[in-house]
């Protein structure tokens, strides 16, 4: 079992996961600022794991902040602060260096404890809110607006070559008519306790769910049971590291 992380822990794990969505950071150029495995920043990100005081400040510096601004930020991203927002712009404006990105107003998007499940099987759903990640706001009015979007994690690999399994995944949730389904498309949607990532399509009135993956048995088209159906939205962005 997981080892439960202290509070401080949790912070600077927040900043280190907000900072490297912000700057677009990779798990190569991570491990190399701090001297250590691919593995350890892996485990630092989910949590598995808490992160040295110099890995943390290694990091920092390759994120252009200092230690204790990681512990600040961190605590503003774990708070419920109405103005989370307008704090953390505040924060890159006092600690970041300047550049061209400093000057972009950036939008909040939660990540959900959810699974999308890219594979068979139930997974737990969760409406629990487990981080907030920065995109930049012209960006995302673009994709929906920030109050329609959230981000979920997507475990499994029906969806290969498109959705990899532990690719995070923007869905405008503000698509939810099952009847605005636009054929071929990738939704985000529930199965009785399952949520699922998938294509769809609808045939002879009847709405049917295809993966990406044809080479693994199991991943066959289906009919959806659509009395255990529930459209949580559009999938409009996949996000995943290139090696």
């Amino acid at each position: 079992m997981k080892k439960k992380l202290s509070e401080k822990d949790e912070k600077i794990r927040q900043a280190i996961k907000h900072l490297k969505v912000r700057d677009r950071g990779t798990i190569k150029e991570m491990k190399g600022a701090a001297g250590c495995s691919d593995r350890t920043i892996q485990a630092i990100l989910s949590g598995e794991r808490p992160a040295t005081k110099e890995i943390a400040e290694e990091l920092a510096k390759y994120f252009r902040v200092d230690y204790e601004s990681l512990l600040s930020l961190g605590n503003m991203i774990l708070s419920n602060d109405p103005e989370l927002e307008d704090a953390i712009l505040q924060f890159e404006n006092k600690y970041r260096i300047s550049g061209p990105a400093r000057h972009a107003s950036f939008v909040l998007i939660p990540k959900y404890k959810a699974r999308l499940s890219g594979g068979p099987g139930s997974l737990e759903t969760s409406d629990q809110i487990e981080g907030n990640f920065a995109f930049r706001k012209d960006w995302i009015s673009k994709k929906g607006g920030g109050n329609s979007l959230a981000l979920f994690e997507v475990k499994g690999d029906s969806m290969l070559p498109v959705i990899a399994d532990g690719d995070v995944v923007l869905v405008n949730m503000a698509q939810n008519d099952i009847h605005d389904i636009t054929d071929g498309k990738i939704y985000a949607f529930r199965e009785d306790h399952t949520v699922k990532v998938k294509r769809l399509v609808w045939q002879n009135n009847k709405l049917w769910a295809l993966s990406d993956n044809l080479f693994i048995p199991g991943y066959e088209k289906y009919e959806v049971d659509s009395d255990a159906f529930h459209l949580i939205g559009k999938v409009v962005w996949v996000g995943h590291e290139v090696d």
